[in-house]
């Protein structure tokens, strides 16, 4: 799932407000175990599962990110709840 960044747009405040609900709503929980953590020039990719079915890709992408996702990311979750998210830094 392709996760579009909300940084530079007219909405930006109220798109990051949502977001650092939405986080704040699953955090604390120990929804996912990240496996390993790959840094790049423009981005972080963590590998990982998922513990909890309910979770979407836009879920793990923010719980990874801590809320933030400003400049967005591609994140993918298989059904045994494996999942690849790569979160762009700028």
């Amino acid at each position: 799932m392709r996760i579009s960044g909300y940084a530079y747009t007219k909405d930006a405040k109220e798109v990051a407000r949502k977001r650092k609900n939405q986080f704040e709503a699953l955090s604390g929980q120990g929804k996912i175990e990240i496996e390993s953590i790959k840094r790049r020039m423009s981005s972080v990719t963590y590998r990982g599962r998922a513990m909890d079915e309910s979770l979407t890709p836009l879920d793990v992408a923010l719980i990874c990110d801590k809320g933030n996702l400003c400049f967005g990311g591609i994140c993918s979750l298989s059904i045994d709840g494996t999942f690849i998210c790569e979160v762009y830094t700028d």
